[in-house]
C-alpha cells in the first residue's frame, strides 16, 4: 500500500512537472516529463496532456517533432490505442514523414480489432501517398485494400475515383463506379444508390454509352422515385422514344416535385396526355399539380374545365371550395363560394350544402 501511495505521488509529480513546463512554454521539457509518466500514469491523464502538447506543437513556433516523439512513446506502450496512433499518423502527415506513416501501418494494423479503425489508418496513409506523385500507385493499392474490407467506404471510394479521373484511367474508374453501384443495389442501401447511380451514369454518358447509363438510372429508380434520377432518365430519352413511357416518367417526377415547378410540370404533362387521348391522365395530373401548387390559376381553370366536360360536378365543387380556401382576396373568395353553391344547388341537387356555403360567404361580407 505504501509503495502504491508513493507511486501515485511520483505520478502526480511527473504530470505536474509536465504541466508546469507547458505553462512556461518549455515544450521539450514537458515532453520529457510526460514520456517519463507514460510508464506509470493512467491513459486518460496522459492522453489529456498529450493532446495539449500536440496543440502547442502545431501552433506557430511549435515543434511537431517533439509531439511525434511523445506519441511514439505512447504507441510503444499500446499499439492498438487509437488515441496514440491516430494523432501520430496526423503528425507524420504534417511533417511529410511518409515512412513514419507506413511504419505505423506495418506495426499497428494487425493489432487493431475494428475494421473502421484499420481503414481510418489506411486512408490517412493513402492521402499522404497521393501527395507524392511517384507514390500514387501505392496509394491505389492501399485504397483498394480499404474497399476490399469495406465496399461502401465513402472516403476511400472518393479518393480513388478522383485519382483515376484525374489520370484519365477510364476503364478502372468505370469498374470502380460499377462496383460501388452494384454493392449499393445489393445491400438495398437507398442513400448510397442515388449518388452511385448519378456518378456512374454521368461517366457512362461521357464515355458514349447512353443506353448503359439509362439502364443504371432505371435500375436505381426501382428502389424509389427521386427527382434527380428521374430527370437524368428523361434527359437521355430521344424524340423517338415512346411518349407513353415519357409521360409515365414525368408523372412520377410530378409526385416528388412541389410548388411552381410542380405546377408547370403538371400543365405540360396534361398537354402530353391530351395529345395521347388519355383524358383520365389529364385529370389525374391536373389534380396532382393543383395539390402541389394551389395558387396556380391555370391548373384550377384546367381542372374546372375537365370536371365540367366529364360531368363530374362533385369534383368541380370540391375544386371551387378548395380554391376559395386558398384565395386571400375576400371578394374573390366570395365569388368562388357562390359559384360552388350554385353547383351544389343546380347540378348536385343539394340545397343544404349550397346554403352552408352561402352562409360561409356571408360571414366575409354580411351586406
Amino acid at each position: 500500500t505504501q509503495s502504491r501511495g508513493l507511486g501515485d505521488v511520483y505520478k502526480r509529480q511527473l504530470l505536474g512537472l509536465a504541466n508546469m513546463r507547458m505553462d512556461t512554454g518549455d515544450l521539450a521539457d514537458a515532453v520529457n516529463w510526460l514520456s517519463e509518466a507514460v510508464g506509470v500514469a493512467q491513459d486518460a491523464e496522459v492522453f489529456t496532456l498529450s493532446r495539449r502538447v500536440a496543440e502547442l506543437a502545431a501552433a506557430p513556433g511549435g515543434d511537431l517533432t517533439l509531439a511525434a516523439k511523445l506519441y511514439e512513446r505512447l504507441l510503444e506502450r499500446d499499439p492498438t490505442e487509437r488515441e496514440a496512433w491516430e494523432p501520430l499518423a496526423e503528425l507524420y502527415g504534417k511533417l511529410g514523414d511518409i515512412e513514419g506513416q507506413e511504419r505505423i501501418v506495418g506495426e499497428t494494423l494487425d493489432c487493431i480489432q475494428y475494421p473502421q479503425d484499420r481503414n481510418a489508418l489506411r486512408v490517412m496513409l493513402a492521402r499522404a501517398l497521393l501527395n507524392v506523385s511517384e507514390r500514387a500507385e501505392d496509394a491505389v493499392f492501399v485504397l483498394n485494400d480499404v474497399i476490399a474490407e469495406d465496399p461502401v467506404h465513402e472516403q476511400a471510394q472518393s479518393l480513388l475515383a478522383d485519382f483515376l479521373e484525374r489520370n484519365d484511367r477510364t476503364e478502372e474508374l468505370l469498374e470502380l463506379l460499377r462496383r460501388q453501384f452494384d454493392v449499393a443495389i445489393e445491400r438495398g442501401d437507398q442513400p448510397a444508390i442515388k449518388p452511385a447511380a448519378l456518378r456512374l451514369g454521368s461517366r457512362l454518358s461521357s464515355d458514349d454509352q447512353p443506353d448503359e447509363a439509362l439502364r443504371v438510372f432505371r435500375s436505381a429508380l426501382d428502389h424509389g422515385d427521386d427527382a434527380d434520377l428521374l430527370r437524368a432518365v428523361l434527359a437521355r430519352l430521344d424524340d423517338e422514344h415512346d411518349p407513353g413511357d415519357r409521360a409515365a416518367l414525368l408523372e412520377r417526377l410530378l409526385t416528388v416535385e412541389q410548388g411552381e415547378t410542380a405546377g408547370q410540370l403538371a400543365l405540360d404533362l396534361a398537354e402530353l396526355y391530351q395529345s395521347l387521348g388519355d383524358e383520365d391522365g389529364v385529370l389525374r395530373v391536373l389534380k396532382l399539380g393543383y395539390e402541389r401548387d394551389p395558387a396556380n390559376g391555370s391548373l384550377r381553370d384546367g381542372l374546372e374545365r375537365s370536371y365540367r366536360e366529364r360531368g363530374d360536378f362533385s369534383g368541380l365543387a370540391r375544386t371551387l371550395i378548395d380554391a376559395a380556401e386558398h384565395q386571400e382576396d375576400p371578394a374573390g373568395k366570395i365569388a368562388l363560394l357562390r359559384e360552388a353553391a350554385a353547383v351544389h344547388r343546380d347540378q348536385l341537387s343539394d340545397p343544404a350544402s349550397a346554403a352552408a356555403l352561402l352562409r360561409q360567404a356571408s360571414t366575409l361580407d354580411p351586406d
